[in-house]
C-alpha cells in the first residue's frame, strides 16, 4: 500500500510551520477542492469563500488557538492570526459506535507550501510534477444574499454552479463576468456605490 502524501504547510510568521499527511484519494488525478461560502467559513476567516484538503490528524497543535463552533472547531495561529485547521466532528452512531465521536480533519489550502521532497524532508515550492488539486465545486453559496465570490469566478476548468445558477440566474452571472474593466459596472453595482457614496453603512461583523 503506498504511503500517504505528505505537504509542508506555513502560517505568515513560521510559528505554525509542519508537514501533514494527506487523507486518502478515492480518484486518480488531483483532489477536488470546494470552495464554500457559508456564513460560518466566512465569518470566522474574513475571506470571502474557504477551501480546504482533507488530513490525517496534525500533530502537533502547539501554538494555535481553537474556535469551537456547532459543529467544527477552527484553529489558527495565536501569533498571526493565520487560518491553518478545521476539525469537523461527527456523532453518527450508525458509523463510529453509539456515544462514540468521529473526527475529520482538514487544512486550508493558502497554508499548503507543496509536496515534500522524501530525499531531504523540504517542503517544494517549485512547479509541482502534477496539479495537488483542482476547484470542483462551489458550496452554500444561498448564504451569501447575492452569489458572493461565485459570480465573478469564470468556469472554464469545470467548476459546478448549479447553485449559483438556481439562485442568482444566468443573466446576473454574465454580466458580472462581462465586467472586465473597474470602470464598468452593472446596474446594481453602481446602485451600491450611489448608497455608499451617500453616507449608508455597509454591515461587517466577525463570528
Amino acid at each position: 500500500m503506498s504511503r500517504h502524501t505528505q505537504v509542508s504547510i506555513t502560517c505568515h510568521c513560521g510559528t505554525v510551520e509542519q508537514i501533514v499527511s494527506l487523507g486518502p484519494k478515492t480518484t486518480t488525478g488531483p483532489r477536488n477542492i470546494n470552495l464554500c461560502h457559508c456564513h460560518t467559513c466566512r465569518h470566522t476567516t474574513g475571506l470571502l469563500c474557504v477551501s480546504y484538503m482533507g488530513i490525517e490528524r496534525p500533530q502537533p497543535l502547539i501554538g494555535l488557538a481553537a474556535y469551537q463552533s456547532s459543529t467544527s472547531c477552527r484553529f489558527f495561529c495565536g501569533t498571526c492570526g493565520c487560518h491553518v485547521f478545521r476539525r469537523d466532528d461527527s456523532s453518527d452512531d450508525d458509523e463510529v459506535g453509539e456515544g462514540a465521536v468521529r473526527e475529520r480533519w482538514t487544512v486550508a489550502t493558502g497554508v499548503v507550501v507543496g509536496r515534500v521532497d522524501r530525499r531531504d524532508g523540504s517542503g517544494n515550492e517549485g512547479v509541482e510534477a502534477e496539479p495537488m488539486m483542482g476547484y470542483a465545486r462551489y458550496l452554500n453559496t444561498s448564504s451569501t444574499k447575492d452569489g458572493g465570490l461565485s459570480v465573478f469566478l469564470r468556469s472554464d476548468e469545470g467548476l459546478n454552479e448549479s447553485e449559483v445558477c438556481e439562485h442568482w440566474g444566468t443573466p446576473y452571472r454574465d454580466t458580472l463576468r462581462r465586467s472586465s474593466s473597474p470602470d464598468t459596472h452593472d446596474e446594481k453595482s453602481e446602485n451600491i456605490s450611489a448608497e455608499s457614496e451617500g453616507g449608508k453603512t455597509l454591515s461587517a461583523s466577525c463570528h
